[in-house]
């Protein structure tokens, strides 16, 4: 799942929190939510990418967007 929604410059998923925001560390700090235990989700992001992000970890763990998975962005 991690590497699905991987862009050029970082993970929007990881295991560490330091891999969500390598490059500032001070954002990865405060920016941050653990999904499950031991994975982690970069949140410093627009509703927009949040939601693009939402959709690919859902694809890349085989469910479809909708019936076996929403998300509401307030």
């Amino acid at each position: 799942m991690a590497a699905a929604v991987r862009t050029r410059s970082r993970n929007n998923i990881a295991r560490q929190v330091r891999d969500v925001y390598p490059a500032k560390p001070e954002i990865a700090l405060r920016a941050h939510r653990e999904i499950v235990p031991g994975w982690y989700v970069g949140t410093n992001e627009s509703s927009v990418t949040k939601l693009r992000i939402a959709k690919a970890a859902a694809s890349a763990c085989g469910l479809r967007w909708g019936d076996e998975v929403d998300l509401e962005l307030s």
